[in-house]
């Protein structure tokens, strides 16, 4: 049995939740009357049929027939199940959410991930920012000519050793298990913390700057995180990729932050992976135009094909995806495209995009 809510509580919660606010965090909304308009997320279109009725607080769209109250919006954008989405609200109105549960401690676990994950965040950037010991990390996002600024927006940190770490969080309260059903997992590492649309850190990504194997790794797959439901940085991306209809699609975390940083904010990465059906559904609620960026050399061509596969895929469950792709001079990723040549280059490059496809399958 799963997590219930309290009806009362319930009650309280869609009372207390403006819905005309919540929806604005995800997608533009325009003022029509007494009610507000928006191109909707849930399809594809080009004239507003996404209609928020502010004194009924529910969601309607008549192009495609979605429809609901704040929490059943939440739902859909965060691909969540309904005690996830109401307790999201419940925090924000400032409500107690009671929950009865019988056998299912999900929930439960996913929230004290959640509570760790974002101490364990803080805790990394301070660390980066004052510690001795991170001198290492600041020379080395200081060499890949990573800003002050971009450190701070996307809280930047580094992990020290295990046992700073465990120590910190134990004081705060925590203990080895929850450790452990975190996958929180490296140290000695530059970390980059994940976070969803509703701005949890949900985990993590961390590189090893002394050469230890792997290079990359990310929190362990776990209630709170799974790499194929979530795309870095769109949390700080969504509203530019709104303005230009249209996302850059980038692998990895710097080869995200190096173009955000120089003015290429519609951009997100899919995490070292081809972009799954669930990253495809999350990428159409903002646009359907994506253009894939990577490096030209051997893993290059097939992380793109890859991608080019997935997001076909993606078209058949929330209708059509417009993907293009450019791919980079040899040698080069985004990140060091620019560094070498200027955003300049990373703008013309953009301009020759081209339009591919499976076999089989036609180009609209």
């Amino acid at each position: 049995m799963g997590y219930q809510i309290n009806r009362a509580v319930l009650d309280r919660i869609r009372e207390n939740t403006d819905i005309v606010e919540v929806i604005s965090n995800y997608i533009t909304l325009k003022k029509s009357g007494r009610n507000f308009k928006a191109l909707c997320p849930f399809h594809s279109e080009k004239t507003p049929s996404f209609t928020v009725t502010p004194e009924k607080g529910i969601f309607h769209c008549f192009g495609c027939g979605a429809g609901g109250d704040a929490i059943s919006f939440v739902m859909k954008m965060e691909n969540a199940g309904f005690p996830e989405a109401a307790a999201l609200l419940a925090k924000k109105a400032g409500i107690n959410l009671e929950l009865r549960s019988g056998d299912d401690r999900g929930n439960e676990v996913r929230t004290k991930i959640l509570q760790l994950n974002y101490k364990a965040a803080v805790f990394f950037h301070e660390y980066l920012l004052r510690e001795k010991e991170a001198e290492p990390a600041r020379v080395y996002l200081k060499k890949r000519n990573i800003s002050p600024e971009m450190i701070k927006k996307f809280q930047l940190g580094f992990a020290p050793a295990s046992f700073q770490t465990e120590k910190f969080l134990r004081n705060e309260g925590f203990n080895r298990a929850d450790l452990e059903n975190a996958g929180l997992r490296f140290y000695q590492r530059v970390t980059f913390p994940i976070f969803n649309l509703s701005g949890e850190c949900v985990g993590f990504g961390a590189r090893s700057i002394n050469g230890s194997d792997p290079k990359y790794l990310n929190s362990a797959e776990n209630p709170a995180f799974s790499k194929g439901n979530i795309l870095y940085g769109l949390n700080l991306s969504r509203q530019a990729i709104r303005e230009k209809g249209e996302v850059i699609l980038v692998e990895g975390y710097l080869d995200l932050i190096k173009p955000f940083q120089n003015g290429f904010e519609n951009i997100v990465a899919s995490l070292g992976t081809a972009v799954t059906p669930n990253q495809a559904k999350l990428i159409h609620h903002f646009t359907n135009r994506v253009v894939l960026l990577f490096d030209s050399d051997v893993a290059g061509k097939a992380a793109a094909l890859r991608n080019m596969e997935a997001l076909n895929i993606g078209t058949i469950l929330m209708n059509d995806l417009d993907v293009e792709i450019v791919l980079l001079p040899e040698g080069l990723d985004p990140d060091s495209l620019i560094d070498k040549h200027g955003r300049e280059t990373m703008e013309s490059l953009l301009q020759k995009r081209q339009r591919l496809r499976l076999p089989g399958k036609p180009y609209r």
